[in-house]
């Protein structure tokens, strides 16, 4: 339901703020037997900034002016946990910035 999205959602970000953390992740597919939704597919997995502050990762507004976490969304934000090891981390940051150059030449 929509409540026990949000309350996930507090929790996480109270989470992460304990940890000194900005970084949360967008859960994946496989967890049920469901799959993404066409809008929710490029951002599933994808590690996203709380706030904005962590640069070279997208932010959750960014995830959400995109589509994710619409109504029956069957995504929910992650803690990342020391299972992130930095090579992850990089290589998502670095994603992302390929990701961004393709989303920008979409709109132009």
């Amino acid at each position: 339901t929509n409540s026990m999205k949000m309350y996930n959602e507090q929790i996480v970000r109270d989470f992460a703020k304990a940890n000194d953390s900005d970084l949360v992740r967008i859960s994946r597919d496989g967890r049920t037997d469901q799959t993404s939704c066409d809008a929710c597919k490029f951002w599933a997995g994808r590690i996203v900034s709380i706030t904005g502050k962590t640069k070279g990762f997208p932010t959750i507004a960014d995830a959400e002016a995109a589509g994710m976490f619409h109504p029956n969304c069957i995504h929910t934000l992650e803690p990342i946990s020391e299972e992130f090891d930095d090579e992850e981390i990089a290589e998502q940051k670095e994603q992302w910035k390929t990701d961004r150059r393709k989303i920008r030449r979409k709109r132009k």
